[in-house]
């Protein structure tokens, strides 16, 4: 039992630990990734952009 507790608790801690940390790497992301979702509100612009993102690196 002492040694399942002290995996459980391992376990626990270690989960934590990820939830914690990924929370500093994952600010930049949820500030850009919703503003991709909010924009294309109008498909046809944003498909446009990407249309003229695609050709200014072609050139």
């Amino acid at each position: 039992m002492d040694n399942a507790l002290s995996l459980a608790f391992r376990i626990q801690t270690a989960v934590g630990a990820l939830n914690a940390a990924p929370s500093v790497q994952a600010r930049p992301r949820p500030q850009i990734v919703p503003r991709k979702v909010v924009t294309p509100e109008k498909p046809g612009e944003f498909a446009a952009t990407l249309e003229q993102i695609q050709q200014t690196r072609v050139r």
